[in-house]
C-alpha cells in the first residue's frame, strides 16, 4: 500500500537530491542543458556534503 509522505521525508537529503536530479532530467528533455548541468552538479554536491561527518553534525546540532 502507498504511505503518506510526511514533512520529515521531504527534508531528507537523499529525497532532496533525487528531486534536484529529477528536475535536471526534465530540463534535459526541455533542452535547457545549462540549467540541467547546474542542477545535476548541485544535487551530487549536496549528497556528498551531507555525507561528511562535520556537516551532518552541524545539521544535527540545529535539531537538538
Amino acid at each position: 500500500m502507498l504511505q503518506a509522505i510526511h514533512l520529515t521525508d521531504l527534508t531528507h537529503p537523499a529525497f532532496q537530491t533525487a528531486m534536484l536530479l529529477a528536475v535536471g532530467l526534465v530540463c534535459i528533455f526541455l533542452r535547457h542543458y545549462r540549467l540541467a548541468t547546474v542542477l545535476g552538479v548541485l544535487g551530487v554536491s549536496w549528497i556528498i556534503l551531507c555525507a561528511t561527518p562535520g556537516f551532518a553534525g552541524f545539521l544535527r546540532r540545529g535539531l537538538e
